[in-house]
């Protein structure tokens, strides 16, 4: 299901975690080359489990690579980051003048 989000927004994705299974295969959950260095670590279950999650995500990542934990919960996708750094940095190279701008314009009420 995140695939489905991910291309709902534009992105190309796959699920490629399935792969895991085999011997010395260390592929995300979900590929998405557009969003690289971010590596997805996807949970779909009740039960939070988050601080094994976390060591999960972080294990895995090479070392350029940023991890995010998105789990479905309640009928919605969370997302979690580890470092805080990460977000900080994710922030500093985002144009959120324009996030602003079409939030505004997408949010804006209807006429009657």
């Amino acid at each position: 299901m995140w695939v489905k989000t991910l291309r709902f927004f534009g992105w190309e994705a796959k699920r490629t975690g399935f792969h895991q299974s085999q011997m010395g295969c260390e592929s995300p959950d979900v590929t998405c080359e557009a969003l690289s260095p971010i590596r997805f670590e996807v949970k779909n279950t009740k039960l939070c489990k988050i601080k094994d999650w976390m060591s999960q995500a972080e294990g895995d990542c090479k070392p350029w690579e940023i991890p995010v934990i998105v789990w479905r919960h309640e009928a919605r996708w969370v997302a979690i980051l580890p470092n805080a750094e990460d977000f900080l940095e994710i922030l500093q190279k985002s144009d959120l003048k324009d996030l602003e701008e079409q939030r505004q314009i997408n949010n804006k009420p209807k006429k009657a």
